[in-house]
């Protein structure tokens, strides 16, 4: 806990949006004990948003941007992409040696940069929906004035929250389309198995469970024994039994180029908005 408490003591963090993601971020922040309550605060333009994370959280929500940023060392953008150059236009004045981290889809660094009045260190991250639980896939990408030591920082502030990747930014929409959106291919992949489960006979709630749980534990195989996907997939699959039976059903409903399809056509989303 050593890194977690000093960092807890000595960065003040301020959520401008918070929505879902911007609420998954404080959950995962309060829950890992990185920042403390009282060095992290949040703004939203909804009262009953404001009033929903106080009384959750306990931490201040408040109405005025300006006010996060100047209570910040870390500055974290979290609102929808529309929305951000109003909310640049909104604490330009107030941004002065804070790093500024964005996780809105699709907005550039040089984007950001057009529209702040001075040159500030900026983090673009994509981060995602299991921060909520700290098992998150945390990617970021650095603007040319961000020290070492102020990426460093928001790296670990991150790892809070699950796994950090640093990456050129020109691969961030394939990022977008693959762990931005991944969550939601997973967990349409879940129901499936739970909808199966219910089907050979399991209540719904211990298909949930057995659904939710293999998934977890096939993406801990691949990361930790680094084994390609397909050989563990041939270490289940023996002739004749049940799991080929299984893959040759997914096969006929061509689940896995579906899966590719749909990275390439989020990608391709991504990359559409960022031109409007």
């Amino acid at each position: 806990m050593g890194k977690e408490a000093e960092l807890a003591t000595d960065r003040r963090v301020g959520i401008i949006g918070a929505g879902k993601m911007g609420t998954a971020l404080i959950s995962g922040l309060l829950r890992a004990g990185v920042v403390g309550k009282d060095s992290l605060c949040a703004s939203d333009i909804s009262p009953e948003r404001r009033y929903h994370i106080s009384e959750t959280y306990g931490i201040r929500c408040l109405s005025d941007n300006k006010e996060v940023v100047t209570n910040s060392d870390i500055v974290i953008i979290a609102v929808e992409p529309g929305h951000v150059k109003t909310v640049l236009e909104d604490i330009g004045e107030d941004l002065t040696n804070q790093t500024l981290v964005s996780i809105a889809v699709g907005i550039s660094i040089d984007f950001l940069k057009r529209n702040l009045l001075r040159a500030v260190p900026i983090v673009r991250i994509m981060p995602n929906n299991p921060c909520m639980v700290g098992e998150g896939m945390i990617v970021l990408t650095p603007s040319p004035e961000v020290s070492e030591e102020e990426l460093k920082a928001v790296e670990e502030i991150f790892s809070s929250v699950g796994r950090v990747l640093v990456l050129d930014e020109s691969l961030f929409d394939a990022v977008t389309g693959l762990s931005g959106s991944g969550p939601a291919y997973v967990y349409l992949a879940i129901e499936g198995l739970i909808e199966g489960g219910v089907k050979a006979g399991l209540s719904e709630d211990k298909a949930l469970t057995l659904a939710a749980q293999t998934i977890v534990g096939a993406g801990r195989m691949v990361l930790e024994t680094g084994t390609h996907p397909a050989r563990l997939r041939e270490m289940v699959t023996t002739p004749g039994g049940t799991t080929i039976e299984g893959l040759k059903e997914l096969e006929r409903g061509d689940v896995k180029a579906s899966f590719a399809r749909a990275v390439e056509r989020a990608a391709q989303r991504s990359r559409e908005l960022a031109k409007t």
